[in-house]
């Protein structure tokens, strides 16, 4: 998928003057598909793949520096916005450690900085501009690589699946590190209990942390209406109260013998909550549960346990994906960079 460049500028003089600029650079190396695990694998493993990711960057990049040049010669300011699929589309398929993800990030960052040496030579002479230019360099999430031989492809057992699940959303490149699960009616009760079972038989009682719907919007896991005060304390909390207090002995426990699930939800989570409610449109849509996944074990349907079954025995052992959707700080804690030009071309970094 090649990057996309839009650009919007508003005119020193407070005419705002907008201009959508798409450029749609034809059909990709890629199938642009939602089955991330399933898509053009040959392309993106031969060479040309990350050579073809990074050529469509550095032509971006090249825009972004006309854009901005076009605007100075009109005493415009002007807003760009630049946006790559890659690495991520090889990072799904290939993990995160592949050589060809090096190349790419490596190659990207020479990009980068050739965009921001031109915008700095824009920048001289520019007397009249207290702040030049600046450049936002940040991902929407990171990843982390799922390894079939170390046995983090999991699923779920068809005597769990087929008896007390209605749906399952799974998957190895991201939905089964958030799995949502929807119970038969009736049946959550013996779900749960089955569920720690065969968490505690098979050792994912590390792996993964089963909470109820509720339980994850008394944390927040969806968003609130307010941004933490304080981030490292919300990440710990969240973290810590999906790995300890939802096992066995915690909120999500097998019910009590006199308990109904109507009554256990108000006394567990405290009635109605508002800290971290979802929308009715998307409570109706998640489910039951939702699984997280506390490391790099991931749920995934049985098809995509066969598939990456027979890739590691064609390959000696090796089956890899990549994926993210999880609370780790692999996949949550993103580093971005801010750097700014002022008259004369100096630059800051923050």
């Amino acid at each position: 998928m090649r990057p996309k460049v839009f650009s919007s500028v508003n005119r020193f003089n407070a005419n705002i003057t907008d201009r959508s600029l798409h450029y749609d650079y034809g059909k990709s190396h890629y199938r642009d598909d939602s089955d991330h695990t399933g898509y053009c694998s040959y392309k993106i493993r031969r060479k040309s793949g990350p050579e073809n990711a990074v050529a469509a960057f550095e032509d971006a990049c090249d825009r972004v520096v006309s854009i901005v040049r076009a605007a100075m010669e009109k005493r415009e300011k002007t807003f760009t916005y630049v946006y790559t699929a890659h690495p991520d589309k090889h990072m799904h398929e290939l993990g995160v450690e592949h050589e060809s993800i090096r190349y790419i990030v490596r190659a990207f960052d020479k990009t980068v900085e050739r965009m921001w040496t031109s915008l700095e030579e824009l920048a001289r002479g520019q007397d009249k501009v207290s702040d030049f230019a600046s450049l936002f360099l940040t991902a929407d999430h990171g990843h982390v690589t799922v390894d079939f031989a170390k046995g983090e492809f999991v699923c779920i057992p068809p005597a769990i699946a087929d008896r007390f699940l209605d749906y399952a959303c799974v998957g190895a490149t991201g939905k089964g590190r958030h799995a949502y699960l929807h119970v038969k009616p009736g049946l959550k009760r013996k779900f749960e209990k089955a569920w720690y079972r065969w968490a505690a038989e098979s050792g994912h009682i590390e792996n993964f942390a089963l909470l109820e719907i509720e339980a994850a919007e008394a944390l927040a896991l969806f968003g609130e209406s307010r941004f933490p005060e304080d981030e490292e304390e919300c990440f710990a909390g969240a973290q810590s109260d999906a790995q300890s207090s939802v096992g066995p002995g915690g909120p999500s426990k097998a019910f009590r013998e006199d308990e109904t699930e109507e009554s256990r939800t108000g006394a567990v989570y405290g009635g109605t909550n508002t800290k971290g409610a979802m929308a009715e449109a998307s409570r109706s849509r998640v489910g039951d549960y939702v699984v997280i996944a506390l490391n790099h074990a991931t749920l995934c349907d049985p098809a995509e346990f066969e598939k990456f079954r027979g890739r590691a025995a064609e390959s000696g052992g090796r089956a890899v994906c990549g994926a993210h959707g999880s609370c780790t700080r692999e996949e949550m804690e993103i580093p971005h960079v801010v750097l700014k030009t002022t008259a004369g071309a100096k630059t800051t970094l923050s």
